[in-house]
């Protein structure tokens, strides 16, 4: 579920999913936003497009991905590992 969709002056245009059990995962330095609050979206569906932070204007287009476990920041790889896992069995 999308928890929020925000423009912020630093960051640019960042989208925030609630994915249950505590992990979440921010999108961020996004060229546009494809999804409202409180919208479910699924695997695999377009929430935005790639663009460029304010920080660095001058970098290629990109999106900054950010995974967080119970409001922490984490290491994608070890929730990315676990889900994929459950994709294969």
């Amino acid at each position: 579920t999308v928890i929020s969709t925000v423009k912020d002056p630093v960051l640019g245009n960042c989208i925030t999913i609630d994915h249950g059990n505590g992990i979440t995962t921010m999108y961020q330095a996004l060229g546009s936003m494809k999804v409202d609050p409180g919208v479910t979206v699924a695997q695999g569906e377009v929430i935005g497009t790639s663009g460029t932070s304010l920080i660095n204007p001058e970098l290629k287009s990109y999106v900054h991905f950010e995974v967080r476990k119970d409001k922490v920041a984490t290491n994608p790889e070890t929730v990315l590992e676990v889900a994929l896992a459950d994709l294969i069995d």
